[in-house]
């Protein structure tokens, strides 16, 4: 009895940690004021998205740096705003600047026709094209045209990947930008078509010898940068501030200091600004020729490897622990009423718990939590809640794994012989206490181990709330490890050393416990 009362008051304490949180997430009707009222200006974009846009600086991780961080920052202070760095998942960028996650989107976004359905663009602060690579062995593809039935590795939904597409090619497409360098260098594919500016930082002929670019840059495309739909006043105020920017050409600094500029910027310039430009832009161009480059658009590393990382996976271990902890209570919380229904109530509410159990059980957890974050916000009161990414994260997979903890109550409970009903309704329980007193604390004790298993792989399975803005370990290892490339493979192992240390504890106890539980029974 005293463990079934533990359970729903653990349910009961989650939802009141989730509502607690969710209280007060309305987005504000007018983004500008509310950025004013606070004092900041939010920016949301994935430093997993990698250099030269934004990533972590090497030598202090716990930073973002990058061309686009140095943009934002310059448009703050145009604004008279603090810039804020939100991170998000670069796939989810225009449903959380829609729901007034953050103020505005800059992440190398695409100005097309289909994104300008998504939101609200300003002028674009950077034209970009593409570059072809190829390893240096290969010589049968010497343009576009050569890759027809070749395969070839982009980015999906980008301007590279039509390009390819239309040229015939055979393309293969991937969430990373240093993942298609990898397999073009172990002959998994023919070639990579890919943006000017990731090609400069991650297929550079010094990094990686065995590539070589073929031709000149080909293409054209605007990055922008967006904000939600009604929110005109920050558009302008935004575009003001870049267009000031064009202007003096402090735009032209940034894009120079990260070896960006290409004579296609000039097109940046409005022809009703050409005028007004005078010597200003062409100066800060000549004056820029002698800053940092990409090569080294950070300072080189002063600390080792383990030093700079090391304090960031703990704090994302610590995040994990905290998803799972109250994830798995939730579970365990809604998972014994589930089983409970499903044996002993009537046939409405048993039909209803099944109902759950398949569902949750038959769907993705990922699609599970799209819903839950960015589809909740859209219902009617009272279930239209917009959770906080660790509100949605706990119970988003807390109602997932509710569904697999009611199968494995339900079975603890069918385990316990009929007999020990019948008994304690003869002793004048009724129905009610007999399950309460007799045939949970038994099953309790009997599905010990398999609930401990399944703690094990929810602590794994909290790298899948990285779709909804959260950083986690894995989420904090992508992160790290596309700034700090030279020690991938340290990262990666390091990340994996610590979701051992917290699940092998986990896997011992529940080993411990069923051969507690097998000597008992003898």
């Amino acid at each position: 009895m005293r463990r079934a009362a533990l359970a729903g008051w653990s349910l009961l304490a989650v939802l009141v940690v989730v509502a607690s949180i969710a209280r007060g997430q309305d987005a504000p009707r007018d983004a500008l004021d509310a950025a004013r009222a606070r004092g900041t200006l939010r920016w949301g974009a994935d430093a997993e998205g990698g250099a030269p846009y934004v990533f972590a600086d090497p030598n202090e991780p716990e930073r973002v740096v990058g061309f686009e961080q140095d943009i934002a920052q310059e448009l703050c202070k145009e604004l008279g705003l603090a810039l804020e760095f939100v991170p998000l998942n670069w796939a989810s960028i225009y449903q959380d600047v829609g729901r007034g996650a953050v103020d505005f989107g800059m992440n190398g976004l695409e100005v097309t026709d289909e994104s300008r359905k998504l939101g609200l663009f300003t002028r674009p602060y950077y034209l970009f094209s593409e570059q072809l690579v190829v390893r240096v062995t290969e010589d049968r593809i010497r343009r576009l045209e050569d890759l027809a039935g070749r395969q070839a590795g982009t980015l999906g939904g980008t301007l590279a990947e039509r390009m390819l597409r239309d040229a015939g090619a055979v393309v293969r497409t991937y969430d990373g930008q240093i993942e298609p360098y990898e397999d073009l260098e172990l002959s998994r594919i023919d070639a990579v078509l890919l943006d000017v500016p990731i090609t400069k930082y991650y297929a550079r002929h010094d990094q990686r010898p065995a590539l070589r670019w073929v031709g000149d840059p080909i293409g054209r495309g605007e990055y922008g940068i967006v904000v939600a739909p009604g929110q005109e006043r920050l558009l302008e105020a935004l575009d003001e501030a870049l267009g000031r920017m064009v202007r003096d050409g402090r735009l032209a600094s940034i894009l120079r200091r990260w070896d960006l500029w290409d004579d296609r910027q000039w097109a940046l310039v409005r022809p009703d600004e050409a005028g007004a430009l005078g010597g200003l832009f062409e100066a800060a161009r000549v004056a820029a020729q002698g800053a940092p480059t990409i090569a080294a658009p950070v300072q080189e590393p002063s600390r080792s490897w383990l030093a700079r990382h090391g304090p960031l996976l703990l704090s994302a271990a610590r995040m994990t622990i905290l998803i799972s902890v109250l994830s798995m209570a939730l579970a365990i919380g809604l998972g014994v009423p589930l089983a409970v229904a499903r044996l002993y109530a009537g046939p409405v509410v048993r039909g209803l718990a099944t109902v759950y159990v398949e569902v949750f059980r038959g769907t993705p957890v990922m699609l599970q939590l799209f819903v839950i974050y960015y589809g909740m916000p859209h219902l009617p009161p009272p279930f239209g809640l917009e959770l906080p990414p660790l509100a949605a994260a706990v119970l988003g997979l807390g109602l997932n794994y509710a569904a697999y903890e009611a199968e494995i109550y339900r079975a603890g409970l069918q385990a316990v012989p009929k007999g020990q009903f019948e008994a304690a309704l003869a002793l004048g329980m009724t129905r009610w206490q007999a399950i309460r007193r007799v045939l949970l604390p038994q099953a309790f004790r009997m599905v010990i181990p398999p609930v401990t298993n399944d703690f094990v792989a929810l602590l794994k399975d909290t790298s899948i709330v990285s779709v909804i803005a959260i950083q986690e370990l894995t989420k904090r290892f992508y992160v790290l490890g596309r700034s700090d490339v030279s020690h991938f493979v340290h990262l990666a192992a390091a990340t994996a050393v610590l979701y051992l240390l917290m699940s092998y504890p986990l896997s011992m106890w529940a080993r411990r416990m069923e051969r507690k539980l097998a000597g008992g029974e003898r």
